[in-house]
């Protein structure tokens, strides 16, 4: 299988190992007919027959192998070159040689020529001087000396054992080794001559080899040495790879060591009796050797000249071993990994960084065919995830770690061949991402395509390739799609440059008010989202109110699939082409950390504008408040009836308030908002009234309080029948209430009251919702009292009391009325009184000037103060009558003439503001002769019935007609005094006629017929 490149590997090195020792330490040096040498060998020093000279003395405590019949020490290095080839150092010293392989002592000297003494061999073997001195001599029947017969035999052994199991020779040697100098520990030698203590004293000191003391009478030193070095070229079939075309081994070796992989190899390392065997392990020029395990391991610190690399060690020491013990084996483990030198392997944090960031993308802009897009960036997986989706990229039993693989890795293990990508797309958990919007979209509205590969440039996916330079710090990457991952350099194996995937799901229909419904809970409220339409939503945006809520850590962490390492997920709302945001763009992302939904309109309402009402403005473009409240009383008669002592007024009248915005103080703004979402309206406009108010009238329980009104409560639905009603319910019980104080007054004061006739009826207009999205304030909402023609009437029945009756009346007035009346009894009108050409002016009879009355504004209360505005008053007065003066400080005020009537205009003070009026009453004369008209027409017919009786008693009657009048309390004018009102006669007065209520005969007597002249105290 692809997946066990690693593995295989690994256990090649070790194979070789064992099977070099077992092939060196069993090396047949002559088969049994060959190891029969011939007589002259009658003694192995006996210089006269063998070419090697003098032997050391066999000393067995110079023998470190005592109780077996071998010594060697060797030294086995395996160069790592690359993955296509291995380097094969070995060296043997050979201190001491099993004669058993030669066949024995017989082989060498014959059965019997063997000297005495040298059976001590049958236990110990021959040491290095006493083989020594064979080299050079033929081998009986072959054609090579003992020497050159070792070597023979020691490169084919190695020759066979690596062409059978290893690949392809490139180069072997085998040699014998030369190296140090006489004395020295790391002499080696196979020259005869010069190898013994005996030899070394017969050398001339002038002798170049002369070395005084060089040996001790040691016949094991110096060792006879072999060298052996090979390069193997490794065939990938070896490996059993070669059903995968598109492998390139090297750079996926050293791509999975970059990418912070580490190949771990537990093997076997082993010493035959008598050998001290060191074994080494140099890692290629891009490994390091991070860790070994066993005893007599370690990882020396080497260095290439720039960059420091461990390389592992062992050293097996089985010296002390007798002839029947058994090889000595040890366990040991060799952990592989990528060496830092200016490409550094990847490090990643899998407990922070970043491995996979999911972009959602849920298109509401058709609401009817919502969608879901996902996009996909994965930057690596570690390796559990790659265990639950079944990824393996190297065999599991070679125990190589990976900790993870990066977007690089991913490429590489696609261009090689080493993992079926199936194993991504068919894996990735797009259904949880699914199944985590479905708690706002709907339980199984969506479902999710088999995610699939995408390309981005510049930004990664699987046919990314890297640009030399650029994206990858490798100088010559291969042109082929090897170059799809970077292994060396900048970048080097990295998550830089992601791997991309793609899903989409089906078409659905989710619209923001669905969305609304799952976050904003108003159940405490009794608002019933469920009546509202997008038309509304969209509305009431427009008219100013923007919506941000809080999604909640859940909106996007549901979307976020269990057991992925850490991912990162943003959700993009593209929202419908109705709804914008506060950055203009009608799109919101989310992220884990801010879940937060912004909403406005798109045509939203602008409250700076000035609201006129034809050439009048009502309110300026600062104003957020802007509402009229206008109060008009029309006086339209105004008649004294001194026959029955009463006085007659007929009006009417009425209010009318008008809301155009509404400015919502901060307290009212922060009631706006729930613990799920905060709603901010800095004003409101008319038209969302009408909206609310229509909105209400489709719920099934429509919101509903109760007023407080006198000593009653009246019930407010707020829908639109139900606000007529309680406008119409309102008219009714100001009315009841009036018509009650009428009784309450007669009961308590025994006066003729009777208010019974009065009638007020409220309304409310423009409650129709708006015809369209976009919202204003030009339209206001009405609300109307109106006051029915009423006549009051004021009569005086007998002392100060006073009766007040009524066709129709309304309680507010009074205090106007009974001011009034006040004004028309005694001597009051009379005192104040002047004249001008217009008529009688009443001014201040204190000063002779204006009267000066301080005005305060009506205070609504706190929660009225904002919205109450300044109220107008218009006061229509009867023909005759009229305000001399009528100033405002303020400059509110202002008169002008209707059909013949003078009409009063004033402004009246804000709640905390004050006001000054300075007025005078003018009394014209027209009015005074239309009242006086009754009782000229009375007096001229009494005149008539005199004349007929007898002169002398004109005076008698006249005496008696006002005796009768006077006890009757009933007023009637005398002849004298019609004379004198009408300026002829012996009574009449210069100027104009008397003011009412002094008694038509002014200071100079008369009569009194209101009892109050002060003449007639």
């Amino acid at each position: 299988m692809r997946s066990a490149i690693i593995g295989r590997r690994s256990t090649l090195f070790v194979a070789i190992i064992m099977l070099l020792s077992i092939q060196f330490a069993g090396i047949p040096l002559a088969s049994e007919e060959e190891k029969s040498f011939a007589d002259p060998f009658a003694a192995i020093c006996d210089t006269a027959l063998t070419p090697g000279g003098v032997c050391d003395g066999f000393n067995p405590s110079t023998d470190l192998t005592p109780t077996s019949k071998e010594w060697i020490e060797g030294d086995y290095t395996f160069d790592m070159i690359s993955t296509s080839q291995i380097g094969l150092s070995m060296e043997w010293a050979m201190y001491e040689f099993d004669d058993e392989k030669v066949g024995g002592l017989d082989a060498l000297f014959g059965n019997d020529t063997i000297p005495d003494g040298v059976d001590i061999f049958n236990e110990n073997g021959l040491p290095a001087d006493y083989l020594r001195n064979f080299f050079g001599v033929d081998m009986p029947g072959q054609s090579m000396t003992v020497d050159e017969m070792i070597l023979n035999q020691t490169e084919s052994a190695v020759s066979d054992m690596l062409n059978s199991g290893f690949g392809d020779i490139a180069s072997l040697n085998v040699d014998y080794l030369e190296r140090g100098s006489r004395g020295t520990s790391d002499h080696c030698s196979n020259n005869p001559d010069h190898d013994g203590f005996g030899e070394d004293n017969e050398l001339d000191p002038s002798d170049p080899n002369y070395v005084p003391g060089a040996y001790a009478d040691d016949p094991y030193n110096p060792p006879i040495c072999i060298s052996i070095s090979a390069v193997i070229d490794l065939s990938t079939s070896k490996f059993q790879l070669a059903d995968s075309a598109e492998l390139d081994l090297e750079r996926s070796y050293q791509g999975l060591l970059t990418m912070g992989s580490e190949i771990s190899t537990p093997f076997t390392l082993f010493a035959m009796v008598g050998h001290q065997n060191t074994f080494e392990i140099e890692p290629p020029s891009y490994a390091t050797i991070n860790g070994v395990t066993g005893q007599g391991g370690s990882t020396p610190s080497r260095s290439d000249g720039q960059y420091s690399y461990n390389v592992g060690r062992w050293t097996i020491d089985n010296r002390d071993a007798s002839n029947t013990d058994s090889t000595l084996e040890r366990n040991v483990t060799l952990t592989i990994g990528r060496r830092t030198t200016s490409t550094i392997p990847v490090v990643i944090d899998t407990e922070n960084d970043t491995a996979v960031d999911i972009s959602v993308v849920l298109d509401m802009s058709n609401e009817d065919a919502a969608s879901l897009d996902v996009s996909i960036q994965l930057n690596y997986i570690d390796s559990d995830t790659m265990a639950e989706w079944g990824i393996n990229m190297v065999d599991n039993s070679s125990g190589a770690s990976i900790p993870w693989v990066t977007s690089d890795g991913i490429r590489m293990a696609e261009a090689n061949g080493l993992v079926a990508m199936d194993n991504f797309t068919d894996n990735f958990p797009v259904d949880a991402i699914a199944e985590g919007i479905s708690a706002i979209v709907g339980e199984g509205k969506v479902t999710m395509d088999s995610p699939s590969w995408r390309n981005i440039s510049g930004v990664g996916g699987l046919g990314f390739h890297h640009i030399a330079g650029a994206t990858c710090g490798e100088a010559d990457p291969p042109s082929d799609d090897h170059d799809r991952y970077c292994i060396t350099g900048q970048n080097a194996m990295s998550d830089a440059y992601p791997v991309l995937l793609e899903s989409s799901s089906n078409t659905f229909q989710f619209s923001l008010l669905d969305m609304a419904k799952s976050y904003i809970d108003l159940n405490e409220t009794g608002f019933d989202l469920e009546v509202i339409t997008n038309s509304d939503l969209q509305t009431i945006l427009n008219a100013g109110l923007s919506i941000e809520t809080d999604m909640g850590d859940g909106f996007v962490s549901d979307m976020i699939p269990d057991n992925l390492p850490p991912t990162k997920v943003e959700v993009k709302l593209i929202l419908p082409d109705w709804v914008s945001t506060p950055d203009g763009t009608g799109e919101v992302s989310f992220s884990k950390s801010s879940a937060v939904l912004g909403i406005t309109g798109t045509n939203p309402y602008d409250w700076r504008n000035p609201i006129k009402d034809g050439d009048e403005t009502v309110c300026a473009a600062n104003q957020q408040t802007c509402a009229s409240f206008e109060v008009e009383l029309d006086i339209s008669t105004f008649a004294l009836h001194e026959w029955t002592q009463k006085a007659e007024m007929e009006f009417s009248g009425g209010a009318t308030f008008k809301l155009y915005r509404l400015g919502l103080p901060q307290d009212a703004r922060d009631m706006l908002s729930t613990q799920d979402a905060t709603l901010d309206m800095p004003v409101v406009p008319a038209d969302l009234v009408r909206l609310m108010i229509d909105i209400g009238s489709r719920m099934d329980e429509p919101y509903n309080t109760t007023v407080p009104l006198m000593d009653d409560e009246l019930y407010l639905v707020f829908t639109r029948q139900g606000i007529k009603n309680f406008a119409a319910e309102l008219g009714n019980t100001l009315t009841d209430t009036i018509h009650q104080a009428g009784r309450d007054m007669k009961s308590e004061t025994g006066q003729d009251v009777d208010f019974s006739q009065i009638e007020i009826v409220t309304s409310v207009s423009n409650l129709e919702p708006p015809s369209s999205t976009s919202v204003g304030d030009s339209k206001p909402i009405e609300i109307s009292i109106e006051i029915k023609s009423t006549l009051l009437t004021v009569a005086w029945e007998g002392g100060q009391d006073i009766s007040l009756t009524t066709t129709s009346i309304d309680a507010p007035l009074m205090p106007f009325f009974n001011t009034f009346a006040d004004l028309l009894r005694g001597n009051t009108l009379r005192n104040a009184a002047g004249s001008d050409g217009s008529g009688y002016v009443v001014t201040d009879p204190e000063t002779g000037e204006a009267f000066e009355i301080e005005l305060e504004g009506a205070d609504f209360g706190d929660d009225m103060r904002d919205i109450m505005p300044a109220v107008p008053l218009i006061l229509g007065l009867p023909a005759g009558l009229s305000f001399g003066t009528f100033e405002s400080a303020n400059g509110g005020s202002s008169t002008t003439e209707v059909d013949g009537r003078q009409q009063v205009s004033y402004k009246m003070p804000k709640a905390g503001e004050t006001d000054t009026l300075s007025i005078t009453f003018v009394i014209g004369w027209a009015f005074l002769l239309q009242e006086a008209w009754g009782y000229g027409a009375v007096s001229l017919l009494g005149i008539g019935l005199l004349w007929r009786r007898r002169k002398r008693k004109r005076s008698l009657k006249l005496d008696k007609l006002e005796n009768e009048f006077t006890n009757k309390n009933k007023t009637r004018i005398s002849e004298r005094q019609f004379a004198a009102m009408g300026g002829w006669g012996d009574d009449a007065a210069s100027g104009a006629p008397p003011a009412p209520g002094s008694g038509f005969g002014g200071n100079a007597g008369g009569d009194d017929f209101f009892g109050d002249a002060s003449w007639n105290s």
